[in-house]
């Protein structure tokens, strides 16, 4: 192993986004630390979606996903998690201002009222499950939703819990966050091709030895303990 090409979303802060075209992030310097650790190069290839990251690895045009890709039973069936590197926060719901004296979500499950989530995330599942009476809509990436309620096209958006807050306060004449905690937290994976076991030992060894170290916690602390809502304009 002397080089891998590791796909990513870029669009996921504070996990992976891009700021001032390079990539940039929690995982991203937990990649680059991987590379040191194993002398090797890394490459990174943004993606629009999961899906399409999915597809990549499938097609071999990637050999790992690190994206901040939360373990679901439907992700599993498709790849292979290697075991969990960050334990992921709740998700909450972001609304416009003109909803922020509501008591709760529930009162938002009603007619014309539209949710914004991202495909085949665990942000889309979470409104299916709760919004019955809204109209959830579907976006194929990150940065669609986004747009959608900054455009006004969608009244409420939800997403991880840590890039609500960042945006919360960069685009606080327009948003707030009506519910900060909504789902479970769920663990973060980094995703390898079905049956790939070779490349699977080889980065879980790694993160067996890294998780927990000073090096590891001094990157988590960078990204998650203080959070830098300018490094949002890049993403918007």
């Amino acid at each position: 192993m002397d080089k891998l090409v590791i796909g990513t979303t870029n669009d996921y802060y504070p996990y992976n986004f891009k700021d001032n075209k390079k990539f940039a992030g929690y995982d991203i310097e937990l990649c680059q630390d991987l590379a040191n650790y194993y002398h090797i190069q890394v490459k990174f290839q943004g993606y629009k979606g999961v899906q399409d990251l999915m597809s990549a690895v499938k097609n071999n045009e990637v050999d790992l996903i690190v994206s901040g890709l939360a373990i679901t039973k439907k992700r599993r069936e498709l790849l292979d998690f290697i075991h969990p590197y960050a334990n992921f926060s709740s998700y909450s719901l972001l609304v416009h201002n003109q909803y922020q004296n509501l008591k709760n979500w529930e009162e938002l499950d009603r007619p014309n009222i539209v949710i914004a989530v991202t495909c085949d995330s665990v942000s889309e599942d979470i409104a299916k499950s709760l919004f019955k009476k809204a109209t959830v809509m579907v976006y194929g990436g990150e940065t669609e939703s986004v747009q959608a309620i900054l455009k006004q096209e969608a009244d409420a958006l939800i997403r991880n819990q840590y890039w609500c807050k960042a945006f919360r306060m960069r685009h606080s004449d327009k948003v707030n966050i009506l519910e900060p905690e909504l789902g479970r937290p769920k663990s973060l994976g980094i995703a390898v091709k079905k049956h790939n076991n070779e490349l699977a030992y080889e980065i879980s060894s790694f993160l067996w030895k890294y998780m927990g170290t000073d090096v590891q916690t001094k990157v988590y602390n960078k990204w998650f303990d203080k959070l830098d809502t300018s490094l949002l304009a890049s993403e918007l």
